[in-house]
């Protein structure tokens, strides 16, 4: 397991202790950004094989890869109402997440479960999730704004803009 892991741990065992979690806001949320920022990059960033990037079997495992990542996409389908705007919420949602899979490819290529090329593609794969999902998160939750601001528009022009009536 992961340092991650047990950091996790360590928080779910003090999540509900009020005094600890004010502790927490007092010391610690100040610097966290900055942690992160440093922490991320010292582990994960400097693990990323940029050069191998280019060669045409780490494109094609990368390639499968995001294809196989589109059933995180399908997690839409789980979305209460399920409409075309929740279910895309959620499968993007979902398929952002990638963060972990940098570490879990990084533990699987140092204990040799893996060798460098499928890193590489898994690592391809990942910032391409991670990239990408979000983005077409953000356009989601962006048109779905518009249109209930359209709606909302709509059903005061069709109340002859009064504004009363319920």
């Amino acid at each position: 397991s992961s340092h991650l892991l047990g950091a996790f741990l360590a928080g779910l065992c003090f999540c509900t202790d009020a005094d600890a979690h004010a502790a927490w806001q007092e010391q610690v949320k100040r610097v966290l950004q900055w942690l992160l920022k440093i922490f991320f990059a010292a582990t994960i960033g400097f693990e990323v094989p940029v050069r191998s990037f280019a060669q045409p079997e780490v494109i094609w495992r990368a390639a499968a890869l995001c294809v196989a990542s589109v059933g995180k996409i399908a997690t839409g389908l789980w979305a209460v109402p399920l409409r075309r705007a929740e279910f895309l919420t959620v499968g993007f949602a979902m398929a952002a997440w990638g963060e972990f899979a940098f570490i879990t490819a990084t533990t699987a290529r140092d204990t040799r479960i893996i060798d460098d090329g499928t890193f590489s593609a898994v690592i391809l794969a990942v910032l391409v999730s991670v990239i990408v999902a979000p983005t077409l998160l953000r356009l989601t939750l962006a048109h779905s704004a518009r249109t209930a601001q359209m709606r909302i528009e709509d059903a005061m022009a069709g109340h002859g803009g009064h504004g009363g009536g319920g």
